[in-house]
């Protein structure tokens, strides 16, 4: 049998020479898929608001051998996301992966949201993901291979279950899965918009994957634990393979998929 270049696991996967540029590339789950990125051998571009956080990751990247680039982001910003890709474009010359993985918004219950802060949190997550992809097009359109993935979330798929949260200070804030489910849409959209330039759009969506004070909380870390039909929930690593994929030839003949990463939590 002759083998079709380029069909080996270990091709499919491999990034080198890609470039991905990766919003909130220093935060929780951004971490995560920055790194999965740079081990498959894209030169990565970790951007957000804070520089300082981006420059330690891009930094631990490289000592292990990686390339990594830090860059201030702010993705509600026209001018601040125009002067993120003109700086992708000096150093590169190219994009091959975007991943909208970038969040601004308001983190108050629906009683105590008003229009303002409602429309917030839809700029500051579906608004910044079609600001960011519409400004990388023009280096998007130039790769043989380009992917722009969209982070999402399992509140996309189902109402967030208030019995979780009953009894702590932790809630999941009005408009935020409206903005995520937005971006499932927005996922679809761009992949029939873009199919003809040879660009793959899909999404991912993460179900409970927590950080800071919420792991400190006992009560809702096992409530979290006990929706999932795995009976546990998700530890940053198991992000990479989901993103991993779809950045890569592996996922070459995928688009306008939203692929579920949440232990069985949206199942039942």
């Amino acid at each position: 049998m002759t083998r079709i270049k380029n069909d080996t696991i270990a091709e499919l996967f491999d990034l080198e020479p890609r470039v991905a540029l990766v919003t909130g590339g220093a935060g929780h789950l951004g971490s995560a898929i920055s790194e999965a990125l740079a081990e498959a051998g894209a030169s990565v571009v970790i951007a957000s608001r804070n520089l300082a956080n981006c420059r330690k990751l891009a930094k631990r990247i490289e000592l292990w051998g990686g390339s990594a680039l830090a860059l201030k982001l702010d993705v509600t910003g026209d001018a601040s996301v125009k002067k993120c890709i003109a700086e992708v474009r000096k150093r590169y010359r190219r994009l091959d992966v975007l991943v909208n993985n970038a969040f601004a918004g308001s983190f108050k219950p629906f009683a105590k949201t008003v229009p303002r802060d409602f429309s917030k949190t839809i700029n500051g997550c579906l608004t910044s993901a079609f600001r960011m992809t519409r400004a990388a097009l023009p280096l998007l359109r130039k790769s043989p291979a380009a992917s722009v993935i969209n982070i999402s979330t399992m509140y996309a798929l189902v109402a967030p279950d208030k019995a979780t949260y009953k009894g702590t200070p932790f809630l999941s804030p009005a408009g935020y899965g409206e903005a995520k489910a937005g971006m499932l849409q927005l996922s679809r959209s761009l992949a029939s918009e873009l199919a003809e330039d040879g660009i793959r759009v899909n999404s991912v969506s993460p179900g409970p994957f927590p950080h800071g004070d919420t792991t400190k909380n006992r009560t809702f870390m096992k409530r979290l634990a006990d929706r999932c039909l795995l009976g546990r929930y998700g530890q940053p690593a198991e992000i990479k393979g989901a993103a991993l994929f779809l950045a890569s030839d592996a996922s070459s003949f995928v688009t306008g998929q939203n692929l579920v990463v949440d232990g069985g939590w949206t199942v039942r």
